[in-house]
């Protein structure tokens, strides 16, 4: 038992059941302690007879009030916790953490922090009686003790020290067996890989990338392949492209693999066929001894929240799964082998992704091209601005780079053209055949009429890119105009 003020303690902190029948049964006496009120927060699920043992005491439910805060802004402050601590913590080891995919049913850190806000949102109501706040989590009981000291509130702590070092041994023990699952089915999937598997011939060529799943289901009776996630697209590439189909397997294994080898197109080559027997290993021993500590601030909702993050890491073990580390090294070793057009993935919050996508952010800093596109978007809005002289164009709008042109029947009354004339998508062809990719939108009038040209290019547009586009769109408006 930790005291703060003791004398004075209106807060009183109580991790379990056990604990809670010691301290009502040693210190509680009816309903009243010197003369004060005493009720309850139960942030847990109790039982009937622990309700009724607080009732034999005397002891009411503290009054229900609704959260000091909106979901909204809830889910933003926790959004903006995670970001914080990837920019602190960024790695490898780090992203392929399911804690850092912002995932509440990945990670049970919303739970805690919902328990943490609850509980120090009751402590700063209950001015003239004390609370016994009881089934809280051994994870987020510092950060609440440093929160009261903060707010100087006093409170006595009763926790339950050997639950907290059971909690984190039968973690570990957990962590330790699944990781020997993992690589020793990881290295069965690799030897059927490399005895079953077709193989991806290093060369000059470029090749069109989509990473998927595949499941027994993906491949029809006649042997032909379907993927459950990108539809169409891989029948659509296939006789365009050098395509590639990189899958990670969660059917039957065997089964899956001899169906891939038996596809002649597209080239299906699941991903152990990129690893060796070394990467597993090493792969498997830098998540058995992996660790994270947060020796800094992590703010929520202006509270220091360092300890939870730290505590939930060490209860969940981290929770790295193997091919989230596996994922960075087979693309590693892609890219070695073969030169890449395009790679289109389907799955958030592995390593290799989110790497890119910080190196990206990184980019877009250091090139300062938010700031940029604000003078190019003004650049584009000018020379869009000539296209008014056309008979169909009958407005242009926009936003920094995100900017629209709106296609009129009538120039004067901006009557738009029916529907049934796709007077956008032709344009859209128009342009693709000249190599122009737009977008359009359709149908933003009150009777679902309305046609228009989105014009977004990327932050990295230049000027000239520009005029380019200006130049292909105009030409491919007058073109449809003339066949109208």
């Amino acid at each position: 038992m930790q005291n703060h003020d003791s004398k004075m303690s209106r807060i009183v902190i109580i991790q379990n059941k056990r604990l809670l029948k010691s301290f009502l049964r040693q210190q509680f006496s009816g309903n009243q302690d010197n003369g004060r009120v005493y009720r309850y927060l139960d942030l847990g699920e109790s039982t009937q007879d622990t309700l009724q043992l607080l009732k034999d005491k005397g002891i009411k439910e503290a009054v229900s009030t609704s959260p000091g805060y909106e979901r909204e802004k809830f889910l933003k402050e926790y959004i903006d916790l995670i970001g914080a601590l990837s920019l602190k913590h960024h790695s490898l080891a780090w992203w392929a953490t399911d804690f850092s995919s912002k995932n509440r049913f990945t990670s049970k850190l919303t739970y805690f922090l919902q328990q943490f806000l609850l509980a120090i949102e009751h402590a700063k109501k209950s001015d003239k009686e004390n609370l016994v706040v009881f089934n809280i989590s051994w994870v987020v009981i510092s950060a609440l003790k440093k929160a009261l000291d903060k707010e100087d509130i006093a409170y006595t702590s009763h926790e339950d020290h050997l639950e907290r070092c059971v909690a984190i041994f039968l973690g570990f023990l957990r962590r330790v067996a699944s990781v020997f699952v993992n690589t020793f089915r990881i290295c069965v999937n690799k030897g059927l890989a490399q005895i079953y598997a077709r193989r991806v011939p290093a060369s000059g060529q470029k090749y069109y990338v989509i990473k998927t799943f595949v499941y027994d289901q993906s491949f029809t009776k006649d042997g032909c392949y379907q993927d459950s996630f990108f539809g169409p697209l891989p029948d659509f590439l296939k006789d365009k492209k050098n395509l590639l189909i990189l899958a990670n397997i969660l059917g039957d294994y065997k089964n899956c693999i001899r169906q891939m080898k038996n596809c002649v197109s597209p080239l299906i080559v699941p991903l152990e066929s990129f690893l060796s027997f070394f990467d597993v290993i090493q792969c498997s021993l830098r998540i058995l001894f992996y660790r994270l500590r947060i020796n800094h601030e992590a703010l929520f909702f202006g509270y220091d929240v360092g300890s939870i993050v730290s505590h939930e890491l060490s209860r969940s073990c981290f929770k790295i799964q193997p091919y989230h580390f596996l994922h960075f090294r087979c693309i590693e070793k892609l890219l070695k082998r073969i030169q890449v057009e395009t790679i289109l993935f389907t799955y958030e919050n592995n390593p290799f992704t989110t790497g890119i996508g910080r190196v990206v952010l990184k980019y877009v800093q250091k090139h300062h091209l938010v700031s940029e596109s604000a003078k190019k978007g003004k650049y584009l809005l000018k020379k869009l601005n000539d296209l008014k002289k056309l008979d169909m164009v009958g407005d242009v709008r926009g936003l920094g780079l995100m900017t629209a042109v709106e296609l009129v029947q009538n120039k004067k009354t901006r009557k738009p053209f029916s529907r049934k004339k796709h007077v956008a998508e032709k344009v859209l062809q128009a342009a693709l055949k000249k190599g122009l990719n737009l977008y359009f939108a359709i149908g933003f009038t009150k009777e679902a009429e309305g046609d228009a040209v989105m014009v977004a290019p990327p932050f990295i547009v230049t000027c000239r890119e520009i005029d380019q586009i200006v130049r292909i769109l105009k030409e491919s408006i007058l073109e449809i105009q003339k066949s109208l």
